[in-house]
């Protein structure tokens, strides 16, 4: 990485880390807390989480996941690597769509850079890659630069993402994601809503395609709670 960049990375990390000084504190989540009855609340204005997110499955279907989330997390990391190929599994052929918020734990010290990053990939159409690179070699965080990461989500113009990560736009997008999803109620990452529904935790793969499978078919598994 050169130095520029990482001076530039550098300010930015310290106007970001005190535009959110004043954010609730967040929390990962364990891997292995994945819940298989899940308790859940219904966020009024959920649709904004929407807007703000990118989606990472599209689809015409009126089932729509809201996915909070931190690539430096290890539980973020075993979700989507382990978990979400065991919840399309049981789905089979139920259609949703898939949008990510970025939600950087403060005290992650790769975690806002990263999601610009992402963000930057995004804008050459490799935003799913990137965060599927980012997730295959976070550990790496740190050590490779985020060029690396983005070549291996397979992105081509290298300059425009260099020039990119060094737009303070990036940084200003990825933080106001962060505070609206504190706005809405998300405490950790990885967090899920569906439909509106915040999750109290992460629901296990089985529970994960029954809640799906239920709002497919309009049924609200949690209107009578």
């Amino acid at each position: 990485m050169s130095t520029t960049l990482e001076k530039v990375l550098a300010i930015t990390l310290t106007l970001s880390a005190l535009a959110m000084a004043s954010v609730v504190v967040k929390r990962e989540i364990a891997p292995s807390k994945t819940i298989t009855e899940n308790r859940a609340v219904f966020v009024r204005d959920w649709q904004q989480a929407a807007m703000v997110g990118r989606e990472i499955e599209s689809s015409t279907s009126a089932v729509k996941i809201v996915e909070f989330l931190d690539l430096e997390c290890p539980a973020c990391r075993f979700y989507h690597r382990q978990r979400m190929p065991e919840f399309r599994r049981y789905l089979g052929g139920v259609s949703y769509s898939h949008v990510i918020v970025h939600l950087p734990i403060p005290n992650h010290e790769h975690a806002l850079p990263a999601a610009i990053a992402s963000e930057c990939a995004a804008d050459q159409g490799k935003f799913k890659e990137f965060i599927d690179a980012a997730f295959e070699k976070q550990s790496q965080f740190g050590q490779r630069n985020w060029l690396e990461y983005a070549r291996d989500a397979g992105v081509t113009d290298t300059a425009r993402f260099e020039s990119c990560i060094q737009d303070a736009t990036k940084s200003k997008i990825v933080t106001e994601a962060a505070a609206l999803a504190e706005k809405l109620g998300a405490r950790g990452t990885p967090s899920f809503m569906i439909n509106g529904w915040l999750l109290d935790g992460p629901p296990s793969p089985e529970r994960f395609a029954k809640l799906v499978t239920d709002f497919a078919a309009k049924r609200n598994p949690f209107a009578s709670r």
